[in-house]
């Protein structure tokens, strides 16, 4: 399905997602996934350039924040995908972030301020 790549929909969680994903937990990872993807593509005027990063540079990424936030897997991706691409469950995620321009990653990623507490 091409959805993870045009969606811009409204976000909904459920209770039980919503009891588990929290600012607080997510922050630090969220922030570390978005620095070391902001180290590897450079930023110009504020803007990131499109990502251009190969899906298992994105996977170590995500395996290096795990790894150094003490956190499985999933615990980081599922939440990151319900952000990027707007259901928990879908395409594989690093394949659809290597798709998509960096600066959309950014916004879709940002938006977890405004729907965690």
């Amino acid at each position: 399905s091409l959805r993870p790549l045009f969606w811009e929909g409204e976000l909904q969680l459920d209770e039980k997602i919503s009891s588990q994903w929290t600012k607080q937990k997510l922050q630090a990872p969220f922030d570390h996934v978005f620095s070391e993807l902001k180290h590897l593509v450079g930023e110009r005027e504020g803007v990131l350039e499109d990502l251009g990063v190969d899906a298992k540079v994105l996977e170590t990424i995500f395996r290096a924040t795990t790894d150094r936030f003490s956190m499985k897997l999933v615990e980081l991706a599922q939440p990151i995908r319900f952000f990027v691409q707007g259901a928990t469950v879908g395409p594989p995620l690093f394949e659809v972030m290597s798709q998509l321009p960096a600066d959309l990653i950014k916004a879709r990623l940002e938006r977890f301020n405004a729907v965690l507490s």
